[in-house]
């Protein structure tokens, strides 16, 4: 009733085969790579705890293919960080310096 409703067609991929699912399992590998650079061998016990503040890390980054975070694309503005709000709102610009071979 809620699929009809949304007009949602629902898919089925085939087990163990992740062409099928590519985007779901892109964006797993994503989330599994930042907790595990995010939190310490004691932590991973207890990634649960922790997926929020994962997930809103990477909602708040920049897509290069459209060039806006999610948070833009699903709010409609970016969400404030607590960096934001110890930097008064003033953005922070890092200067990536090019080698030269």
């Amino acid at each position: 009733a809620v699929l009809a409703f949304f007009n949602i067609k629902p898919t089925h991929g085939t087990v163990y085969k992740c062409a099928s699912t590519s985007k779901c399992e892109r964006q797993n590998k994503r989330i599994n790579t930042a907790l595990r650079l995010t939190l310490t061998d004691k932590q991973l016990n207890d990634w649960d705890l922790y997926l929020n503040y994962v997930c809103f890390a990477l909602n708040g980054l920049r897509s290069r293919h459209t060039g806006v975070t999610p948070n833009l694309l699903v709010f409609g503005r970016n969400l404030y960080t607590p960096l934001d709000l110890t930097l008064n709102g003033q953005p922070v610009v890092f200067e990536q310096k090019s080698k030269k071979y």
